[in-house]
């Protein structure tokens, strides 16, 4: 009986042996199946690169890439993963370097996107890194899924940053998820804390405008409106100065009014809007006055730009306006007078007459094709005939060469040159006249 039982007993015990036997040997074989598939061997990646462990994740990511070539989609995520695991070491060249294969297979790979823009944030700075940058966000104005994701990032790098002191970097990425997010107020907030930091108070205020618009019944913002609102407006006044010591007067008047609006209780911004639209005034009557003055004597040329430095002066200048206006009208008669003189010359073929009444409208109206054109055709008639003088003299021809002064004495009247080339010419061709033969007609 007891034989029995332990007999008994010994199947249960063998029995169950070689159930756990049978079962692991399955469960192991299951392992090694799984381990050989390289979706398993990218997610098992994944899990190590969570654990740090980014000796075994690149491990089994080079696997997991062997194994899914040719597999598009699945290799650009395994390069992705594999360039985190570089990115986690500061191993910046070997990650750029994963980061771009993925792209090469997959260019709007948002991931390799994300992290080439930081590794060139790190190594070059934010503008090296904006235009990857831009392209995440882009790509997240129409994704809520990647809008989320990157929002997230961009505003946790911001709050790192911001807890570490680096105000322009935090500012910096506040933006980027603000790009995602223009409707956070807590990120303009955040972002307006930066640039209070930095002193970029008239930036702060129009962050903190932002964020009191989308959350009106925050007390703290509404508090940081109104000191980043008195900080901007001191700042916006010693600007003011600045630009009144050097005669920047309608630049001035602008800042004090704007400080003005960030404070209306800053005095020194009132009293800077009365001396500065004061001296405003004054410069712009005079620089009218030399307009008018201008005009007046014809010279068309000069009140232009006269018009133009009162402009600049002060370009709200009500003056300026009906002096254009006095100018347009008188210019325009004046060039039509021109033409008309010109035409005239021309008819008497007293081209360079002609082409100085060319000239001086091309004076009031540089634009002016047709003046230009006839300016140009002058000047080219003039010279052509020179040229032709010239080559006759070269010969030996005083004759054409007389000839051609002659045509050049009308062309342009009273030039000096052509009085003492003809003297030339004509002393010439006596000189060959006296050395000539006496002709058979000339004989006794």
């Amino acid at each position: 009986m007891r034989n029995l039982q332990g007999c008994r007993i010994y199947t249960i015990v063998l029995a169950a042996m070689t159930a756990f036997l049978f079962e692991a040997s399955a469960f192991a074989q299951a392992q090694k199946t799984s381990l050989d598939d390289g979706d398993a061997r990218y997610h098992k990646g994944l899990a190590l690169i969570k654990k740090a462990d980014y000796a075994g994740a690149l491990h089994d990511l080079s696997i997991a890439a062997r194994l899914k070539k040719g597999d598009d989609k699945s290799e650009a995520r395994i390069y992705d993963a594999e360039g985190i695991a570089y990115y986690r070491q500061d191993l910046n060249i070997e990650a750029q370097g994963e980061f771009g294969k993925a792209l090469s297979i997959d260019p709007g790979d948002i991931d390799a996107l994300y992290y080439i823009g930081l590794i060139n944030y790190k190594v070059n700075g934010y503008m090296a890194a904006s235009r990857f940058f831009d392209k995440v966000i882009a790509a997240g104005k129409n994704n809520p899924k990647i809008k989320d994701k990157f929002f997230g990032k961009f505003f946790a790098m911001g709050m790192n940053f911001q807890s570490k002191g680096k105000s322009s970097s935090a500012a910096e990425m506040f933006g980027e998820a603000l790009g995602l997010k223009p409707e956070d107020p807590e990120t303009h907030y955040y972002r307006g804390q930066d640039f209070m930091a930095l002193e970029r108070y008239v930036d702060a205020v129009s962050e903190f405008k932002k964020a009191l618009a989308l959350k009106p019944g925050s007390a703290k913002t509404k508090a940081q409106l109104e000191a980043s609102e008195k900080l901007a407006a001191e700042k916006t006044v010693k600007k003011a100065g600045t630009a009144l010591e050097t005669g920047q007067y309608y630049k001035a008047l602008e800042l004090f009014r704007q400080a003005a609006s960030y404070d209306p209780s800053n005095s020194d911004a009132k009293k800077g809007m009365a001396k500065s639209s004061a001296l405003l005034d004054g410069a712009t009557q005079k620089e009218a006055s030399e307009v008018k003055a201008l005009i007046g004597k014809g010279d068309f040329a000069g009140a232009k730009d006269a018009l133009a430095a009162l402009r600049k002066l002060n370009p709200e200048s009500d003056e300026a306006e009906s002096l254009s206006a006095e100018l347009a009208v008188k210019s325009s008669q004046e060039i039509e007078d021109l033409f008309s003189e010109a035409k005239k010359a021309e008819s008497a073929e007293a081209l360079s007459s002609a082409e100085e009444f060319y000239f001086r409208i091309l004076l009031i109206e540089p634009s002016n094709k047709k003046a230009a054109r006839k300016e140009q055709l002058m000047r080219e008639k003039i010279s052509g005939e020179w040229k032709k003088e010239n080559a006759a003299e070269a010969e030996g021809n005083l004759a054409l060469a007389e000839k051609r002064l002659e045509k050049l004495a009308v062309y342009t009247p009273g030039d000096p040159v052509v009085k003492a080339r003809m003297k030339k010419i004509m002393a010439g061709i006596r000189k060959q006249k006296d050395a000539a033969p006496v002709s058979e007609k000339e004989k006794p």
